[in-house]
Parts: C-alpha cells; sequence; structure tokens
C-alpha cells in the first residue's frame, strides 16, 4: 500500500465546509462553539496542521463537534494517529483521540454514514493492533488500550441501535 493510500486525506468528504451550525447542531453548547472557533472554515490539512501544533489542546474539541462537522475532519484525527509515533505524551494524545471519537457515537446526536462507521472501526483496529508504537513498553499502555475498548463499545452500541 502507497503512502497516498494510506493516507487519511483519500478518506472521501463533501466539497463544502461544514458551518457553524453543523459544528452546533443544536446551538448553544459552548464546546462546539469552541470547536468552530478553532476548526470552522479550516481545510482538512489545515486542521490537520492546527491539530499537530498542539495536540492535547485541540482533540477534545473533536468530541463537541455536530456530526456533519466530526464526519468532515475526521481525517485529520485519522491521519494524526496513523502518523505520530514515539512522543513521550503520545499515550495520553492517543488515548484522548480515542475518547473524542467514542464521544461521537455516545448520545443522540446524530446518525453517521456507514462509510464513516467503518473508518473508526479501521482507526481503532489500527491502534489496537500498533499500540506499542505510541510510548515505551516501560510506560505501560493501559489508557490507550482502554480508550480504544471504551471507543469500539460505543461504536457497538451504536450500530446495534440502527
Amino acid at each position: 500500500m502507497t503512502k497516498e493510500e494510506r493516507s487519511p486525506f483519500r478518506l472521501a468528504r463533501s466539497a463544502s465546509l461544514p458551518g457553524e451550525v453543523d459544528f452546533d447542531p443544536l446551538g448553544g453548547c459552548l464546546d462546539a462553539q469552541c470547536a468552530w472557533r478553532h476548526f470552522g472554515g479550516k481545510s482538512l490539512r489545515e486542521a490537520y496542521d492546527l491539530l499537530s501544533t498542539k495536540p492535547i489542546h485541540f482533540l477534545e474539541d473533536f468530541m463537541w463537534m455536530g456530526p456533519s462537522a466530526f464526519t468532515y475532519y475526521f481525517p485529520v484525527i485519522d491521519g494524526f494517529v496513523r502518523e505520530v509515533v514515539g512522543d513521550p505524551e503520545q499515550e495520553i494524545e492517543v488515548a484522548s483521540a480515542g475518547a473524542a471519537v467514542g464521544a461521537q457515537f455516545d448520545g443522540p446526536q446524530g446518525r453517521f454514514l456507514d462509510s464513516l462507521v467503518e473508518e473508526v472501526e479501521q482507526l481503532l483496529e489500527f491502534v489496537a493492533l500498533h499500540y506499542r508504537r505510541y510510548v515505551p513498553p516501560s510506560k505501560g499502555h493501559r489508557s490507550i488500550l482502554r480508550a480504544v475498548e471504551e471507543a469500539a463499545k460505543r461504536v457497538a452500541e451504536y450500530k446495534s441501535q440502527a
């Protein structure tokens, strides 16, 4: 598989950027509005570059995006998690990414396309198989595995309600 085939930016997305209402569909969610201020109007590449500057600061925004915005920007998390390796803070960042993804499938926010659910499952499987790449074995990997297991459980529950 070539690097282009592995790139998260290969994942099909609509041509139009999500608007403010896509980030905060119910209106009044301060966290969703914060996500809008950070990511609103950004291309996938721009959003990825922003996330890469300070992941721990921006990952939580993905928890609060409305379903349309999350669907559009999911390749940013996908790319970040697949491409980062070996930083001492990686365990926290990857666990935070797992929590952000899992939160999207917890509650009645809306329905996702089957293709997005498949993309999420593929990313969770990737992390479960490659969790050792994020931190040295002496640091342990429990928080990453716990986040992946919890996210996978939420996705499975979501799918069972379809």
